[in-house]
């Protein structure tokens, strides 16, 4: 019952934000009493932290699939299908809470940060061992930003498509288009090595 709650919960709070969900609608989402909710969590609280931690270790896992490829697989098109698979194949729920990370209440700032900071920071890696194993011209500094730009881009545009329902053709049409970004991106890595 407690997995079911933070399912639900997150589903909850990535549409309503933890101020606009209540502990009624999370009790509701479960078919069990409001009161019955203080039995697995002492509040709401509780559920929020732990719906963030879940969506921050689905991140941690994702990035660290990546982290561990060997070298030999660390190609432009394998970069992209990550950048790929995380805005498209990612549960839309996650997506959403994780951009709301910035509207939390205050009580939740600060491990909200430390957590969005290690995210980051293995990110950086990953970018780095794609960086290195492609010789690529632009500072890393630059190539991370166009990269990170991207792909932050697409979990906006993603979300935003989501939430007026117009998901069919739009995320489709959207993922061309974030597939194609990178493809213009990396192509002009390709660019600027041909000039020199």
């Amino acid at each position: 019952m407690r997995s079911e709650i933070i399912d639900n919960a997150i589903e909850l709070f990535a549409q309503k934000s933890y101020f606009g969900c209540t502990l009624d609608e999370l009790a509701k989402s479960v078919d069990i009493k409001k009161a019955s909710l203080y039995y697995y969590f002492p509040s709401k609280a509780a559920i929020y932290r732990e719906c963030t931690q879940r969506c921050i270790d689905y991140f941690d896992r994702v990035i660290k699939v990546q982290k561990n490829k060997s070298a030999s697989t660390l190609t432009l098109g394998n970069l992209k299908q990550f950048i790929l698979d995380t805005v498209f194949k990612t549960d839309i729920n996650y997506l959403r809470l994780y951009l709301q990370f910035t509207q939390a209440p205050d009580e939740f700032k600060e491990e909200l940060y430390e957590g969005v900071s290690g995210l980051h920071e293995e990110l950086d890696d990953v970018f780095k061992r794609y960086y290195e194993a492609n010789d690529i011209e632009v500072s890393f500094k630059e190539y991370r930003e166009l990269v990170l730009g991207v792909m932050e881009s697409g979990f906006i545009r993603t979300t935003f498509i989501n939430y007026f329902d117009e998901l069919s053709y739009r995320r489709k049409t959207l993922k061309l288009d974030v597939a194609n970004m990178l493809d213009s991106l990396f192509e002009l890595n390709e660019t600027v090595k041909e000039n020199q």
